[in-house]
Order: structure tokens, then sequence, then C-alpha cells
């Protein structure tokens, strides 16, 4: 028991660390978002509302919901949301940003800790982008299983494992045959610990890169089952006059979306 407290200790302050890294460039990460991620409007959040389907009338849990962006979204379809994130700075913009309303409730936790909710509260979760930063991600799902209804729908985004631990690379073969760069990825099974830089942020974070087995796993271990995922990718349409990289996103996927239900 004691060599278990020692590793829920360890969790919460590797936690903690990332969590302070999140409130470091919470206000670029901000302007990131609000003005515009053609990304997340593109790909990202098209695939996370049709997993989600009609949330009207439901109880919703967004946890991770970083500067509220979608837990406000999700209150204007006309679900019940409350919504934390571990970052403090994080939540004082999601408040500035969204009135708080019956509707729509904000409030500053670390999901690595058991959240303030009794069993079986919510109808549905939703972590948009949340999983690949926090290590472990055990005491998470095990939080969302008791916080959901039996029966309960968990969707969560992450970004795509291949592209999370891939990289553009364009080698002297491409410069002389004028050929697209290509995709190499070097690690996959193995997790690891990556810096990330996100774009208009001064400061890196981390993400801890994962297989899809591993979050498959993980998933039934807390008693989810997957009913469905989205790899959304780009249309050629969209990226015949791009440059080669982006070019690439015709055919890999930035992330990875899934929709599971609570089986226990």
């Amino acid at each position: 028991m004691q060599g278990h407290r020692k590793s829920q200790n360890a969790s919460v302050n590797n936690s903690e660390g990332d969590i302070n890294r999140w409130n470091e460039i919470a206000c670029e990460y901000d302007a990131h978002i609000t003005q515009g991620d053609f990304f997340r409007t593109r790909l990202l959040d098209p695939a996370v509302y049709e997993l989600l389907g009609d949330i009207k009338g439901r109880r919703a849990l967004d946890a991770g919901c970083g500067q509220g962006y979608l837990a406000h979204a999700l209150s204007t379809q006309g679900a019940d949301v409350t919504a934390v994130d571990g970052s403090e700075k994080l939540i004082e913009l999601a408040r500035g940003h969204y009135k708080e309303s019956g509707q729509l409730r904000f409030s500053a936790h670390n999901l690595l800790t058991r959240f303030p909710f009794s069993n079986d509260s919510f109808d549905i979760a939703v972590a948009n982008m949340v999983l690949m930063d926090i290590d472990p991600i055990a005491p998470a799902l095990l939080e969302l299983s008791r916080t959901l209804k039996p029966d309960g729908v968990f969707v969560f985004s992450i970004l795509h494992p291949l592209f999370a631990n891939g990289n553009v690379r364009k080698g002297l073969r491409e410069y002389l045959t004028r050929a697209l760069p290509f995709y190499a990825l070097q690690t996959y099974a193995m997790q690891h610990k990556k810096k990330w830089h996100i774009p208009g942020t001064t400061h890196a974070t981390y993400v801890y890169a994962r297989s899809i087995e591993f979050y498959a796993r993980s998933l039934r271990d807390a008693g989810f089952l997957i009913e469905d995922i989205r790899e959304p990718v780009l249309s050629r349409t969209e990226v015949e006059s791009k440059n080669g990289a982006m070019r690439l996103l015709a055919e890999i996927p930035m992330f990875l979306i899934v929709r599971a239900r609570k089986y226990i």
C-alpha cells in the first residue's frame, strides 16, 4: 500500500509540472485558439461533433476544457456542461470568454485526482486533445468511467500516434528529383515523452507518445468499449496547390478521435 501511495504521489507531482507549463503558455495558447486554428476547425471539431451526436438535454463533462471553446460550443448545442481543467490560468480565461450559467460551469481540477462529482453524474464526457498531455492516463479514465452513467458515451481526441511520433523529411533524393517530402517514423510502440511546440507559444509543453493499442487497452481496463473512430485528413483538392509538407496531410492523419461507451 505504501508503494501504491508513492506511485500516486509521483503521478500527481508529474502532472503538476505539466500543469505549470500550461499555465505559462495559457495566454499565448488562448490567442492561438481564438484567432482561429485551421486544423481544429477543418479536421478536429467536425469529427468530435459527429461522434458526440445529438447532445441536447444531456449532462456533459468536458475534462481538460482548456480555455473553454468546446465547452461553450456544447452548451450552445443544448447540453448542460461542467468543464474542468488542471490549469488555473486557462480556467480564468474560459470564465473571461464565456459567461457561466446554469448550463455552463468552469472549475480548476487536476485530472489525475478524484473528480469532485458523484458516481453516474453525466450522460457524456469529452476529453479534447487532453490524454496525450497527461501521464498516467489510467486515473483519469477510471474517474471518467465512475462519473459517467451506465451506457454513457466518452469521446476523446489526441494527436494521432503516427503524427506525434513522426517527422517530415526531405532528403537529397527528394531534392534532386523534386519529389514530395516523406513522413519518417522511427518510434511507435515504446511510450515516450517528447517536447511539443504549439504554434504561437514561447515555451514547449510535453506530449506522451503512445500507441493506439495502448489507448484501446487502457479504455478496456477502465470499463469502456470502442464504438467508432475517425482519422480525418484533408482532401486532395485542398492540398494540390500547397507545399509538400501540407500535401502529406491528405494521407497522414493529424488527429485520432474515438467514441467509446461505458459497459460496467
